[in-house]
């Protein structure tokens, strides 16, 4: 059988000499030693049996680690959609302001629900923005305070102070997400985690809004995004970018089924049947399950060797 051969540009805390990685049938056994010691391997902190532990597979690594700046291309790509995706926010946050200036709870609703949308759908910066995210998106932050207001029903125009806060943050947000920081570790879970938070958060009986269903199809639109930043990088590495994918594409279709036989609204989750439910969650948990593979494959180190059995 054809032997393998990955050259794994790999050192440990940062960009370094190439170390090479063999791998596949055929691919060489685990060095040995006699005197009780290994030579290190220039530029890696790893001696000969590490390399040939990965070599041959006995680590348990199936691929060769990544450089971290094998992402700064992703990054930057993702950078530009989420500042374009904030100025569309801060158009929405504007909107938000005068809804709820003209004292009507339905199209304050609905606009409170379109800048939400759109917070949602910047996606993979939620934890790179620190108090200005927390002031946006965050439990007690600008969104959530007037959902709470809007849901079950408090005035409109007692929201404006909160709407005005808001506004002004999300006028900030452009330029700190030029300059946030997102690591490589950061960006790879991402991926999931985007839909994870969705599962956890927007589906319990203590979200006033009980709006699960959007939030899927913003987090499935916010998700497409971060993989597609990192297709390239993902290429030949492994299944988890085309089962990810398709795993999305059925989580989506099971939404827009459901958007469909609601007149093409998104539903609350309460007004969901049970079998819509069950359907709507089942598929979340698939593409999670599908997605969770996506920063296995994007490792940028090597994990630790198993532990050398003593010699008798």
């Amino acid at each position: 059988m054809t032997l393998a051969i990955q050259l794994a540009l790999h050192h440990r805390g940062g960009d370094g000499p190439a170390v090479p990685n063999i791998a596949g049938a055929g691919a060489a056994p685990a060095a040995t030693s006699s005197a009780g010691a290994q030579a290190h391997v220039y530029g890696t902190g790893a001696d000969a049996q590490d390399v040939a532990s990965l070599a041959s597979g006995a680590a348990g690594v199936a691929i060769a680690p990544l450089r971290p700046s094998a992402f700064t291309h992703p990054i930057a790509e993702y950078r530009a959609y989420a500042r374009a995706s904030a100025r569309t926010l801060a158009a929405r946050a504007a909107a938000l302001e005068r809804a709820l200036a003209t004292g009507d709870t339905g199209t304050s609703r609905a606009a409170w629900a379109r800048a939400d949308s759109s917070w949602r759908r910047v996606g993979a910066a939620y934890g790179a923005l620190g108090a200005l995210g927390d002031a946006i998106g965050g439990d007690a932050g600008g969104l959530a305070r007037i959902e709470h207001g809007l849901w079950p029903g408090a005035a409109p125009r007692h929201l404006l102070p909160a709407a005005r806060r808001l506004r002004t943050d999300v006028a900030r947000l452009r330029a700190v997400l030029a300059g946030s920081a997102i690591t490589p570790l950061d960006y790879a879970t991402r991926a999931h985690e985007i839909l994870e938070d969705v599962q956890r958060d927007d589906f319990g009986s203590t979200v006033p809004s009980d709006s699960g269903v959007r939030a899927t199809a913003d987090g499935i639109a916010a998700t497409r995004v971060v993989l597609r930043t990192l297709a390239p990088v993902l290429a030949g590495r492994g299944d988890a970018l085309a089962v990810s994918r398709a795993s999305l594409d059925r989580l989506a279709a099971t939404v827009a089924k459901i958007r469909r036989a609601h007149g093409g609204a998104y539903p609350r989750v309460a007004t969901l049947s049970r079998t819509e439910r069950e359907h709507l969650l089942g598929e979340l948990g698939a593409a999670l399950q599908g997605l969770s593979g996506v920063p296995d494959e994007l490792e940028t180190a090597v994990p630790p060797r198993p532990a050398r059995i003593p010699a008798r």
